[in-house]
């Protein structure tokens, strides 16, 4: 990965007001900031500051439903543990999602008009940390089982050819003689 996102940015950003202006952000965070994904990482020999970087943009706008969104676009390489071979690979993540803003202080019958399919993100005091919404999309990139794609498949094989599996007996067949 460059390195040519920066790594400073806001901590917070009013999203609303961004996207008014149709501005953009990017930058780079240290996956041992990324308190709650680096518990599903592996780091072999190295701490999680060695490791690398979590890259995105955003980009603030207005929506097909004239509603402000956040495009964000995250690109990572994650250390896994491949749940196949037990060695660490490197997972690729690079997604692409466009989350409607939601105002966390408006009524809860002005919220329900958003539940039209698209992704959503609450927004508390008009302010958004966008490390926590980078963090919050990765982790929903994780796979469910982490295994290396480069990884071959293991077949197993029972070295007795004459094994034949034993007859099951009912547990019920002492019932029948009752009858």
């Amino acid at each position: 990965m460059s390195n040519d996102y920066p790594e400073r940015f806001p901590a917070t950003v009013n999203p609303w007001r961004l996207a008014e202006g149709q501005q953009s952000l990017a930058g780079s965070i240290p996956l041992c900031q990324l308190q709650r994904l680096c518990e599903f990482l592996h780091f072999e020999g190295e701490t999680s500051d060695a490791v690398g970087k979590v890259r995105f943009d955003a980009r603030f706008g207005k929506g097909s439903n004239r509603r402000p969104v956040l495009r964000l676009r995250v690109m990572a390489e994650l250390p896994m543990l491949c749940q196949r071979s037990l060695k660490v690979y490197s997972e690729k993540i690079d997604r692409e999602i466009e989350l409607t803003l939601i105002d966390a202080e408006a009524n809860r019958e002005g919220r329900e008009n958003f539940d039209d399919g698209t992704d959503t993100v609450l927004v508390n005091f008009k302010q958004m940390a966008l490390a926590v919404v980078v963090e919050d999309e990765l982790l929903m990139s994780l796979p469910l089982i982490a295994v290396n794609p480069k990884c071959p498949l293991m077949e197993y094989h029972s070295e007795d050819k004459n094994y034949t599996e034993p007859e099951q007996k009912s547990p019920f067949a002492a019932l029948a003689k009752l009858r």
